[in-house]
């Protein structure tokens, strides 16, 4: 499996500069098969982040001073890796990640349509209790 050596760079933030600063690092292997959902997963793991409260933002830049990039789909994880692969310099085009927690309002909605799920299958058992017993 071929993969890509990139750093991982995070728990920092975008100065007014452009430059990604005050930041941990670590090293990361991305098979070249990944997709977005992938690469995520992978970024979660290694920064042990829960993707069901958190999103990353996934970015980097292609020179100093110039607005980062952002991997948001495969289409621009496959140009990232395109190049990526022109550059024998592992430490170029590092991924800044930004972690942000979801808004409340997406954790409360998904909370609300998981009990009106849970009430609706409630409910369809105890039509499908009855409707069995008014059989006999």
């Amino acid at each position: 499996m071929d993969t890509i050596a990139t750093f991982i760079q995070y728990n920092g933030y975008w100065n007014d500069k452009l430059q990604y600063t005050n930041f941990s690092v670590k090293g990361l292997l991305i098979p070249k098969d990944s997709s977005m959902n992938n690469l995520e997963q992978l970024l979660a793991n290694q920064l042990q982040v829960n993707l069901e409260e958190e999103n990353l933002k996934i970015k980097y830049q292609v020179k100093p001073d110039y607005p980062p990039l952002i991997i948001q789909d495969n289409d621009a994880l496959v140009f990232y890796f395109q190049m990526k692969s022109k550059q024998s310099d592992p430490t170029q085009f590092p991924l800044c990640i930004e972690i942000e927690k979801k808004n409340e309002r997406y954790i409360i909605i998904r909370f609300i349509i998981e009990i009106n799920t849970t009430k609706h299958q409630q409910k369809c058992r105890s039509l499908s209790t009855a409707r069995q017993l008014n059989k006999y």
